[in-house]
């Protein structure tokens, strides 16, 4: 399937909402490149992201993603996964919607609750409670329904949250074979 492209495809959404999984499935299946910001983070950094938290905190990581923006911004078509909070400032988010098709992948609180509240690799969840973690989503979705361009909800398999995106692409954008 060839679809044109002049902008990359951008998956945001809250962690564990399958962003990388769905994003790399995604890619294959339109045939671009596949590119993981926080992993552009880790490898530029030297870090994991829980070690940039600790050793550096949340503004430096803050810094890593702005820089990643202005260089993920500038690439060729690619399907991209977002870190959770890169659409949180207004700066990254304006230069992403200005330079790609952004896509908000929905997955329900108390399903993400369950898979993130005692992992030690989400820095932004590790030891808080339900409340604050909630608190933490309800602000993030306000800013992904904001700056996506559309929504897909990721309810069933990988497959079916890829096949779900593929036709908003083709019903929002056509089919150029």
């Amino acid at each position: 399937m060839n679809y044109i492209y002049n902008k990359s495809i951008i998956l945001c959404g809250f962690m564990a909402c399958g962003k990388s999984t769905v994003g790399k499935e995604l890619a294959l299946r339109l045939e671009l490149p596949y590119i993981d910001t926080d992993e552009l983070i880790v490898s530029k950094s030297g870090m994991s992201i829980p070690d940039i938290f600790v050793h550096e905190g949340e503004a430096v990581f803050r810094e890593y993603e702005k820089n990643t923006v202005h260089y993920i911004s500038c690439l060729p078509p690619h399907v991209i996964s977002s870190g959770a909070g890169m659409l949180c400032t207004k700066e990254n988010a304006v230069l992403l919607k200005n330079n790609a098709i952004i896509i908000y992948i929905y997955r329900d609180f108390p399903t993400i609750f369950n898979i993130i509240s005692n992992d030690k690799n989400r820095p932004m969840a590790y030891g808080k409670d339900y409340n604050e973690i909630k608190k933490l989503y309800d602000f993030r979705a306000q800013k992904y329904i904001a700056h996506s361009n559309f929504m897909v909800e990721n309810l069933n398999t990988v497959k079916t949250c890829t096949e779900s995106i593929v036709l908003k692409l083709f019903n929002f954008y056509g089919n150029t074979d």
